[in-house]
């Protein structure tokens, strides 16, 4: 029996073979002829490996070889009759669009005719998979997007070749016509258009330093011009409006100046690799700066963020518009970044162009940023709760880590603490929502502040309280004088603990009148100790006072 199951099992996988080999796609495509107008390709054009096609086309670039270097491409779709004037002029625009438009990752192209990465994880959408197509990149065109890939065709009984494929091969001419030299730069002296170093040409190596030096007198051309129609503004909205453009509109003016020179001369891939992210990020950041001005002039002029005038009794609405309003700003302004960061990344073509490869590895970064990032978004999330459950806002009186503060600024990941000294404390905004303190102004700022004194147990605690009546009673901010009273809350050997406690309007008022009436009960029971029978102070501050 044992034998027979055995037998089935062999079978059924001897069945299953020519099935899963179906199933495989071959690891190239299959031509009848491949350009099949042209001459024969020379012997020691090299097409084995993706790499050996990329390294073969720049090597007969530079030889002027458009002849051999048309055998790089896959001319399918076009007439065989018109292939020996198409195919070098094709592989001639694509060279300039690759080289002036596209930065090549070479780290994608294996020298290995199959292409196979053995280096891919297991997590890899290609781990362990031979490849026909290889994506070098993305380009925009008009309203589209086209790819630049590499294709690895069989034709007929031939061994199979990596060329540039068909599609990427019938978008060579509009990408020439877009990315290519412009006019003006057609214009310019043979000298000029030749290449210099580090794969520039003449030109850009004399006109990106004037480019950039003009951007920088654009810029501060703009400043100066906005900064001078602020001070000259009579009305307030409008000297608002111009200080709020000094920086939006320099910003604006040097990327102005970069895209123009951008629209005017195609710069090669490295330098267009650099300026493209540059304008984005310039316009971003001018759309940015001139939204977060505005917003700030305009919810200056709405509501104070002052602590010392929303700390004042009777400020407590104030206190909670002023933390929700300034919750809302860091949200408008969240909203802004994410959107200014979206609009860069879409208009950076660099992105694009690794963009794939990128997203091979994209599990592992998303953890590497999410692991880096946890606590300024656990800090952001943090301050977003302390807007919604209100638990400190802006102008509060608190008690953290034993230090009497003022809610000062609640920012995006740290709160601003005002020690009553005038030191600042930075505290991180999730620290802070995640310990204790108390909140002397949360919903009402009466409070009751007590003074503590330790007396003898002898002490005529009467005598102690009519005195403490006689300094509440000359306290006019004693919110109610006969709500005051004075209670012995603990005693031991040295003595008993006596509590004299009244009610204030805020803590502010409190402290200083907590201060006025421990100075003239300390000063009283000195005077009992003098002059009474009964010791009134403790053994060792009896003796203190006596010295």
């Amino acid at each position: 029996m044992r034998a027979l199951a055995t037998r089935l099992t062999i079978l059924l996988a001897l069945l299953w073979l020519p099935v899963a080999a179906a199933a495989q796609p071959a690891p190239f495509f299959e031509v009848d002829a491949l350009n099949g107008g042209l001459a024969g390709p020379p012997a020691s054009l090299d097409r084995e490996t993706p790499q050996a096609t990329v390294e073969s086309l720049l090597d007969l670039a530079a030889e002027g070889d458009w002849d051999a270097a048309a055998h790089l491409l896959d001319l399918g779709e076009i007439d065989p009759e018109l292939q020996p004037l198409h195919g070098p002029l094709r592989a001639q625009k694509l060279h300039v669009v690759l080289d002036r438009k596209l930065v090549i990752s070479w780290r994608s192209l294996l020298d290995r005719p199959d292409s196979l990465d053995a280096r891919a994880t297991s997590n890899s959408a290609v781990a362990g998979q031979a490849r026909r197509s290889i994506l070098l990149g993305a380009l925009d065109l008009g309203d589209r997007t086209v790819p630049i890939r590499l294709a690895r065709v069989k034709p007929g009984e031939g061994d199979p070749v990596w060329v540039f494929s068909r599609q990427t091969v019938e978008n060579v001419d509009p990408l020439y016509a877009l990315y290519g030299p412009s006019a003006l730069e057609m214009a310019l002296p043979e000298p000029l258009r030749r290449e210099a170093v580090w794969g520039l040409k003449l030109w850009e190596v004399i006109g990106l330093p004037l480019m950039v030096g003009l951007a920088f007198w654009a810029g501060i051309s703009t400043y100066r011009f906005t900064r001078w129609r602020a001070k000259r503004s009579n009305g307030t909205w409008r000297e608002i409006v111009w200080r709020a453009l000094r920086w939006p509109a320099t910003l604006a003016a040097l990327s102005t100046v970069l895209w123009g020179a951008t629209r005017i001369f195609t710069f090669s891939g490295p330098i267009d690799a650099l300026l493209s992210p540059a304008v984005a990020l310039g316009f971003a950041l001018a759309v940015l700066v001139f939204a977060v001005e505005v917003l700030d002039a305009m919810l200056e002029r709405m509501i104070t963020f002052e602590p010392a005038e929303l700390s004042a009794p009777g400020e407590e609405e104030r206190r909670s518009w002023a933390t929700m309003v300034s919750a809302v700003r860091r949200v408008i302004l969240l909203a802004f970044v994410v959107a200014a960061t979206g609009f860069v990344m879409a208009s950076i073509g660099v992105f694009r162009t690794f963009g794939f490869s990128l997203l091979a590895s994209a599990g592992a970064l998303t953890l590497v940023l999410g692991f880096a990032a946890r606590t300024v978004l656990g800090n952001i999330l943090a301050s977003l709760q302390i807007m919604l459950n209100r638990s400190a806002r802006i102008g509060d009186q608190i008690v953290y880590d034993g230090q009497w503060c003022t809610v000062e600024r609640i920012h995006f990941t740290y709160i601003q603490l005002k020690v009553w000294t005038g030191i600042r404390i930075v505290v991180p905004v999730e620290k802070f929502v995640s310990e204790h303190f108390a909140n002397w102004t949360h919903t009402d700022p009466q409070m009751t502040n007590t003074v503590l004194l330790k007396l003898a147990g002898t002490a005529d605690v009467e005598a102690m309280r009519r005195r403490f009546h006689e300094l509440v009673a000359e306290e006019d901010e004693v919110t109610d004088p006969d709500a005051a009273m004075v209670l012995v809350t603990d005693q031991d050997a040295l003595g008993q603990t006596v509590r004299f406690q009244f009610p204030s309007p805020d803590p502010t008022t409190g402290w200083y009148m907590e201060c006025r009436i421990r100075e003239g009960l300390v000063a009283h029971a000195a005077h009992l100790e003098e002059t009474g029978r009964r010791p009134t102070l403790p053994e060792g501050a009896a003796s203190d006072v006596a010295a």
